[in-house]
């Protein structure tokens, strides 16, 4: 692409640095990185937040870290990114505490957060933190969001609440759950 004479922009290094995340192509992705940083993108929100979102699917999360720590400009996809990277590489609970960062910022978690965060707190068996979680998606509305209901369903059955998990999957199917 680049050798046609082609240049690469915001979308174009989301979507390369992603797929180096799926294929789990760390040294690519670095070619990636080097690559942003040369043509001035490194400042993206966009292109940071594939920057993460790679190196944690690469198991680098030090260096998604990094990259977390020297954007200028976050959002809550940026957040997240950075959330689910600890969570996918065994950090739960720095998965929590960067939830209640995002909070702390006044970022507005959306159902991708959330589910992700409930998710941390079923593998930490957490359940009174992981309950305090579900009155927050009760509160916020985002409990209609299938990411967030498998996420309690799953949370509540690992912190061995077997009642409460059936009784939310049997909710979940009477009521009009939003897909993702």
């Amino acid at each position: 692409m680049i050798l046609a004479g082609f240049t690469m922009d915001q979308f174009t290094f989301g979507s390369v640095l992603t797929a180096c995340g799926s294929l789990l192509a760390l040294g690519e992705g670095k070619q990636i990185h080097a690559y942003v940083i040369r043509t001035d993108h490194r400042d993206n929100v966009l292109v940071g937040s594939a920057l993460v979102d790679m190196y944690s699917k690469c198991k680098s999360i030090k260096s998604g870290e990094t990259v977390f720590e020297r954007m200028t400009q976050k959002n809550v996809v940026s957040w997240t990114a950075m959330l689910v990277g600890y969570g996918q590489n065994g950090f739960s609970e720095e998965a929590v505490k960067i939830f209640f960062e995002i909070q702390r910022y006044g970022f507005e978690p959306d159902d991708f957060t959330l589910g992700s965060v409930i998710s941390s707190c079923a593998n930490l068996a957490s359940l009174e933190e992981g309950a305090q979680f579900h009155c927050q998606a009760l509160v916020s509305g985002l409990i209609s969001f299938i990411t967030v209901s498998n996420a309690l369903v799953t949370l509540y059955g690992k912190c061995g609440s077997m009642e409460d998990s059936y009784q939310l999957f049997i909710e979940m199917n009477t009521r009009g759950i939003k897909q993702d």
